[in-house]
């Protein structure tokens, strides 16, 4: 996940060309949450507090039971046993609503130790409404609805790699604007990693990179990745991981996207992986 000083530089331009940068004047508004269970219930399971958020009104949905099934080891082709599901996953909603403004979020938790999972609970629910608290700050006006989906797109006993999806839009600007984040966490050392942590910005990057560019996107969006401006933007990606390779998202101009995503197959990413204990999930 990219630092939130970074993060909160894009969203203070983008609230800046909506016309939203005004001071704010009433900065607590109200939240209905609920939450839909992804696995059997687990008298374990836990949700870590909002950070910094406003008090809460709740309401809990009914609990919906499915399979879920963890991601598996690139090393292993089948699919994981029951004692490797050492947590499942449900999704909790959240909705602040107040004078025209509607802002909301949708966020993955790890049910299962309450005492394990709380750290990257806590980490999942803090990126999640760092949007709502920062449009807030900003002081949104009538019209303002910024919407954050997260989801978590890769899962193992020791590691998860989520995104989140998010819009934003003003009554001012009939555009939406659209970012996406991710969250990369060691669960067996409780930290989350950045792309720092996981990818070399060498060479090796640059070619993997700038063959994705050609293969996977259009000619309109190959044009605008120069060698100069692909370089620039594998130094601010975001990274998040699959079942069958990772995939790097770049900020794009508004006109082409806000932003766009190329995958690069495992086998491919052997000369600029890090020494992370993480890649021992996906590769040798």
């Amino acid at each position: 996940m990219k630092k939130m000083a970074f993060f909160c530089v894009g969203i203070v331009i983008l609230t800046a060309l909506a016309g939203c940068g005004k001071a704010s004047t009433d900065k607590t508004v109200g939240e209905v949450s609920s939450s839909i269970a992804v696995s059997a219930p687990d008298n374990s399971s836990n949700t870590a507090d909002s950070s910094g958020s406003a008090a809460k009104a709740s309401s809990q949905m009914p609990e919906t039971s499915v399979t879920v099934s963890l991601a598996p080891r690139a090393a292993s082709s089948s699919a994981p046993s029951k004692s490797d599901q050492t947590y499942s996953i449900r999704m909790v909603s959240s909705r602040y609503g107040k004078n025209g403004v509607d802002l909301k979020a949708e966020y993955p938790q790890l049910t299962g130790s309450k005492s394990r999972y709380a750290g990257v609970n806590s980490h999942l629910e803090k990126e999640a409404l760092s949007t709502i608290h920062l449009v807030q700050a900003n002081g949104a006006t009538a019209g303002t609805s910024s919407e954050t989906v997260g989801r978590i797109e890769y899962s193992s006993p020791d590691f998860v790699s989520a995104v989140f999806e998010n819009s934003y839009k003003t009554k001012e600007n009939t555009h939406t604007f659209r970012a996406l984040r991710t969250v990369n966490y060691d669960l067996k050392s409780d930290k989350a990693v950045t792309e720092k942590d996981l990818i070399e910005n060498n060479t090796a990057l640059y070619k993997a990179a700038d063959a994705a560019v050609k293969k996977q996107l259009s000619k309109e969006l190959q044009v605008y990745f120069t060698p100069q401006v692909l370089k620039d933007s594998l130094s601010q990606a975001e990274l998040y991981f699959k079942k069958d390779g990772i995939v790097v998202s770049f900020t794009v101009v508004y006109t082409l996207g806000d932003h766009v995503e190329i995958s690069i197959p495992y086998n491919e990413t052997q000369d600029f992986r890090t020494d992370s204990s993480i890649w021992s999930n996906f590769a040798k």
